[in-house]
């Protein structure tokens, strides 16, 4: 799994925020990955709790792309990350 937390432009904790995932493949452009990922193009999608947290479970292994946003918002992405780790999204 992959936890973490989404802030917002203030700073504070976001809650209901969607936050995607999409497993990067060997060889796949980073570029396209994210294009995808704005396009809605998503293997896992979640929304954070109210203290902006998140748990994206059942992943199989390798390297993922997330993306925070809240429709039409700021987004916040961040590349490679892999399960067991924490991260913070900030939009």
């Amino acid at each position: 799994e992959i936890r973490g937390q989404v802030l917002g432009p203030d700073g504070k904790p976001a809650p209901d925020i969607i936050v995607d995932a999409r497993l990067a493949t060997a060889g796949e452009d980073p570029a396209a990955v994210r294009s995808m990922l704005r396009a809605g193009y998503a293997d896992h999608t979640i929304r954070t709790e109210a203290d902006g947290s998140f748990t994206l479970g059942g992943l199989p292994p390798g390297a993922y792309t997330l993306r925070a946003h809240a429709g039409g918002g700021p987004d916040a992405l961040r590349e490679g990350v892999r399960r067991g780790v924490r991260v913070t999204l900030a939009l």
